[in-house]
């Protein structure tokens, strides 16, 4: 892992001033938009500087400047660095192509600054200087604090090896400087911005080493304490958590998540985590509460999953993981905004006393006086639901919670539909929470894509033995039954949202701003939508 140590920004006042670029030391990037070459004022001092290397490596090597293409140049002659690579930005068209993409200019810009950062990161660099004329495209140019972000983001790499070069990439500190030919106000605006935004580096990366740690090594009660350290580490007293054991889940009649993890509960007890963030004293509360699924490790339960499938199921803590990571920010961000989040941590494991197929479970009732709802298990593989529903019962009726937001790796069903690593799910009626959604994609950087709602697929969770199932007819429409469910939980008149991480949670190969594991999903998107509703609610 190389910490990003320190990152700054800082206006070229010439660029073609070839005696400023010698003494720079370390790895040297520079933007070369689309077909400048050394045409570029930039490129061309450094071309001078190198006595006309440059140019020739780039007609060599037909480097055009488009997105994608880099060159790199090793010990380059006249100059103290140890490396110059020249990235291509394209054009501004590039920038405005990708209509699909929620996430918008942040996640194309910061994807640009992630691949930069995969391209040098194996030097182990200790100052990386990057370049940049007034011919970058606009849409670049007004966001270098994005592509600072996007850098660090993708800088960041957990392992558990202990071989020599591991160890020496995990303890290598870098900083970063990016230099612009602009005025002196652009790059302050950028530092305080990136000074903003940064501040999602500490949670989002937490929760990436979360989600890639083994449940041997992270159960339901290192998980706690994982929560507990980060929040007394954090010192706001804005932020708070409380810890409900077994017990106490039983007195609220919780019985998904007795259920689920009955068949762990001897090395792997229950915890539901209740946190609460105040950062508007003696203001109205939000009415918000942040539901997150931690199942720390995913058998199946009776419905086993085969050994490919079960591989990597310590990422199903990753709605959870968010969760918290998303709380933690607003704290970091001051946000003027009271909510609670509620995370429901389980093992759905198997043993002697796992809750078997056919059972009939009874959820914790969202109002007082009233009988919970009753559900034949009909795959004991769709557990997530279950803990999700009775969070948000108890988030109801115990914290007059109003808008009830999830985000759990839920379905399997959703990557069949959306891809893996390509968007978040989410399932919302109300079209003011839909619309919110979509601004805060764009302000995060985090993709989403709406999953359909329709009340015939909800009609195939009734069940002829109880007030329902946890499973629809069939493999049919799996993503969206998975949180009509949850959804059931939710009294008249109260709003529901739900984010489905499952194919976003850990990226499989690396790109952008991911290595390959954990990508800390959830975190950004979440905190940026709780500060859209609370400005749409006090504007």
């Amino acid at each position: 892992m190389t910490t990003i140590s320190k990152v700054s920004f800082s206006s070229i006042n010439a660029a073609n001033n070839s005696d400023q670029y010698t003494d720079i030391s370390g790895t040297v990037i520079v933007l070369v938009p689309e077909s400048s070459g050394v045409a570029n004022e930039v490129v061309g001092a450094l071309n001078t500087v190198t006595n006309g290397q440059i140019g020739n490596a780039i007609q060599a090597n037909e480097f055009k400047g488009k997105i994608g293409q880099s060159l790199t140049l090793n010990s380059p002659p006249g100059m103290k660095a140890d490396r110059i690579v020249f990235v291509g930005v394209g054009k501004e068209d590039d920038y405005k192509k990708d209509i699909n993409s929620t996430g918008g200019l942040v996640a194309k810009i910061e994807g640009i600054g992630g691949e930069i950062a995969a391209g040098i990161m194996a030097q182990n660099p200790t100052a990386v200087t990057i370049l940049a004329d007034q011919d970058v495209p606009e849409s670049l140019a007004q966001r270098y604090q994005h592509l600072a972000m996007g850098f660090a983001l993708r800088s960041h790499a957990y392992t558990f090896k202990t071989d020599e070069a591991s160890a020496k990439a995990m303890g290598n500190k870098c900083t970063l400087d990016v230099r612009m030919v602009a005025g002196v106000s652009v790059a302050e605006s950028a530092t305080t911005e990136y000074a903003n935004i940064a501040k999602a580096l500490g949670p989002v990366l937490t929760v990436r080493e979360w989600v890639d740690t083994p449940a041997n090594l992270f159960g339901t009660g290192e998980f706690v304490a994982a929560v507990n350290k980060q929040i007394q580490a954090a010192g706001n007293p804005a932020l708070s958590a409380d810890v409900m054991g077994e017990d106490e889940i039983n007195k609220y009649g919780m019985g998904g998540v007795l259920a689920v993890s009955r068949g762990s509960r001897r090395t792997n007890p229950p915890r539901v985590v209740v946190m609460r963030y105040e950062g508007a004293p003696g203001q109205p509360e939000s009415g918000i509460a942040l539901l997150g699924k931690g199942v720390v490790f995913d058998t199946g339960g009776h419905s086993l999953k085969p050994t490919d499938g079960m591989l990597t199921m310590q990422i199903d803590k990753g709605g959870a993981c968010a969760t918290w990571g998303a709380m933690q920010l607003l704290a970091l961000l001051g946000a003027r905004v009271n909510l609670h989040a509620v995370l429901g941590i389980v093992e759905n494991a198997m043993d002697g006393e796992s809750y078997p197929l056919g059972s009939i479970i009874t959820h914790m009732p969202g109002e007082k006086d009233k009988l919970g709802k009753t559900s034949k298990i009909e795959n004991t593989d769709a557990e997530g639901r279950l803990v999700l529903f009775d969070i948000s019962s108890f988030a109801q009726r115990e914290l007059d919670a109003k808008k009830l937001i999830s985000t759990a790796t839920l379905t399997g069903a959703c990557m069949y539909a959306l891809g893996n690593a390509t968007s978040t799910g989410f399932l919302a009626k109300n079209p003011e929470l839909r619309d919110a959604v979509l601004r805060a994609s764009a302000v995060s950087g985090e993709n989403v894509w709406q999953l359909p709602y329709h009340p015939r697929l909800d009609k195939q969770l009734d069940s002829p033995y109880a007030d329902m199932r946890n499973v629809g007819a069939g493999p049919l429409g799996g993503a969206t039954l998975g949180a009509c469910y949850v959804a059931r939980s939710i009294l008249p008149g109260n709003d529901y949202l739900h984010f489905d991480i499952a194919g976003t949670v850990a990226e499989p190969e690396g790109t952008g701003i991911h290595n390959k594991g954990g990508t800390g999903a959830g975190v950004r998107l979440l905190a940026a939508l709780v500060q859209e509703i609370a400005n749409t609610r006090t504007n």
